[in-house]
């Protein structure tokens, strides 16, 4: 008989799959343009994440985070494929300071930080999104 936990983690993998069909669709067809810096460092955090877990023993759940991490690998191609031109010195800072992040998510043996870590690059997205998209048009209006 298969576990429960097989099979929740198969819906669970299936779901992620599914959400991101309208995406992936707007971003092959031009009309979502992803950003390449954001959609690296969730790439990265997702694999590590996914290698912390299985170091762990975790289960068939963690086949979510492995999703999510290639879903993330497949946008990031379609990015640099679209060649997303508005990158700002911010959107570097935020690389950086992502980077170093991941460096020390990287050499952590626990997957709980994985949490913490998240939830700061999370900020450092939106960070550079309100930069973008409220902060020019605002200034373009004043100047």
């Amino acid at each position: 008989m298969i576990d429960y936990k097989t099979i929740l983690g198969t819906i669970a993998v299936l779901m992620v799959f599914i959400g991101y069909i309208p995406y992936l669709r707007d971003s092959i067809k031009g009309k979502t343009k992803p950003h390449m810096f954001s959609w690296f460092v969730g790439m990265t955090i997702s694999f590590i994440a996914f290698g912390l877990q299985m170091q762990d023993g975790a289960g068939p759940g963690a086949f979510v985070t492995l999703s999510a991490a290639i879903i993330s690998a497949v946008i990031l191609v379609l990015a640099i494929k679209n060649e997303d031109k508005d990158i700002t010195k911010i959107d570097f800072v935020a690389l950086l300071l992502s980077g170093g992040g991941v460096g020390v998510l990287a050499s952590s043996k626990r997957p709980n930080n994985f949490y913490s870590f998240r939830y700061i690059s999370r900020n450092l997205k939106f960070l550079t999104y309100s930069e973008k998209k409220l902060v020019r048009p605002i200034l373009r209006n004043v100047v």
